[in-house]
């Protein structure tokens, strides 16, 4: 994989989007500086037609400024959509086998909630991984206690620098300087963009923190 991952991530929710929908919040988020995201679409609603319609959709979108864009659980529809990659965890099909079917040019992302999962996805084949959850949050559906920052640093010293790790759960722009300050560098964000009431600002604010020093 020879693709420059961004250093922010931003992560969608149908749940959590203040009533707009997945392209206005890609349209802002973009605006704003996001570069890399990851359509992670409500499966009890959207079926897959418009899974990849909407993924196409969203390809476009960010294309337009050079950016990635990942798709949730289905390395099928990242080929059909012409996605840059997907995001895949515990239950999905294995990194390994996603490999074998994407070939060396996709990008493929794990959901790690253990120092040992994220070893074994980024061993297996996983160009990056999200540690989660660092803090509190509600944008998982099946939620866990927070790891803490601590955990995420521990990893990233455990893992060479090709390997990004992404702290997700709870991060907002609040936290980005704590987390810099242990040796974080990679951030994945949901409701701190997808919620905001200015999409394009939050975006801007957050690659702001994350760029400075």
């Amino acid at each position: 994989m020879n693709m420059e991952i961004p250093r922010l991530y931003l992560i969608t929710d149908d749940r959590r989007c203040g009533g707009r929908d997945v392209e206005q919040i890609a349209v802002e988020a973009v605006r704003g500086g996001v570069r890399m995201i990851q359509y992670r679409p409500d499966r009890r609603i959207v079926r897959d037609g418009e899974y990849l319609e909407r993924a196409r959709g969203l390809k476009k979108i960010i294309s337009n400024v050079g950016g990635l864009l990942l798709v949730n659980d289905r390395p099928d529809i990242a080929v059909l959509s012409g996605a840059d990659g997907v995001h895949l965890g515990a239950g999905d099909i294995p990194v390994k086998e996603a490999r074998e079917f994407l070939g060396p040019g996709k990008i493929i992302g794990y959901s790690a909630h253990e120092r040992d999962e994220a070893r074994d996805a980024i061993g297996q084949g996983a160009d990056f991984v999200t540690f989660s959850p660092v803090f509190p949050t509600t944008s998982d559906s099946n939620p866990r206690s927070p790891i803490g920052s601590e955990s995420v640093a521990e990893l990233i010293k455990m893992v060479d620098k090709e390997h990004p790790v992404f702290a997700l759960g709870g991060v907002d722009h609040s936290k980005i300087e704590h987390l810099k300050s242990i040796g974080v560098t990679h951030f994945a964000v949901v409701s701190a963009i997808t919620e905001a009431l200015n999409i394009a600002e939050s975006a801007r604010q957050l690659v702001d923190f994350i760029s400075s020093r």
